[in-house]
């Protein structure tokens, strides 16, 4: 990989997560399984859910530096920052500037070609702007096959009940569920 594409991934990266690997995860069907995905460029995703602790986000930072160093196109993103991006863009009077970049980061995601993955959907309070935001994203990636990785303490069950079932439904048929256990 050249110095300014691991310089580009290094900015996205926690420190926390600075060592994250595949070969770390300790998952050893996910390993395989992400490895199968991104060599088919499969445009089936993964939902990775477990408890608190067990890894996920380890597991999200870990692909996403496995597809960049690739070469791939990848992007993380964190679902706080939906969220934030939904609550700058949705307040009332003049759009600022600020604003008009949310609105453009949002239909970003949903554009985007490559792998997106989204971490720690769920853990978020949903208002109906939120909801509708989440689903624009989801359906558009659900529509045009691009590959999506999302990550959630809850099963798709109890996501159901935070979103609505148009949004599960949605990532049932574009990922494969993993659990995650300690």
């Amino acid at each position: 990989m050249n110095s300014q594409k691991l310089e580009n991934a290094n900015k996205v990266i926690p420190k926390i997560f600075s060592e994250a690997t595949l070969d770390k995860i300790k998952s050893n069907p996910l390993k395989e399984m992400i490895k199968a995905f991104y060599e088919k460029k499969d445009h089936i995703g993964f939902y990775i859910q477990g408890e608190p602790g067990v890894g996920k986000t380890f597991a999200a930072y870990a692909i996403f530096k496995y597809i960049n160093d690739l070469g791939g196109p990848v992007r993380l993103i964190k679902a706080m920052d939906i969220i934030d991006a939904v609550k700058a863009g949705y307040s009332s009077g003049e759009k600022t500037l600020y604003q008009q970049d949310m609105e453009y980061f949002l239909g970003d995601l949903a554009s985007f070609k490559g792998v997106l993955i989204v971490d720690d959907i769920g853990t978020e309070k949903f208002s109906e702007a939120v909801i509708t935001e989440y689903y624009r994203i989801v359906n558009e990636r659900y529509e045009e096959m691009r590959p999506t990785i999302y990550t959630s303490n809850f099963g798709l069950v109890e996501l159901s009940d935070k979103v609505g079932d148009r949004i599960v439904s949605r990532i049932q048929r574009t990922t494969k569920a993993v659990e995650l256990t300690n």
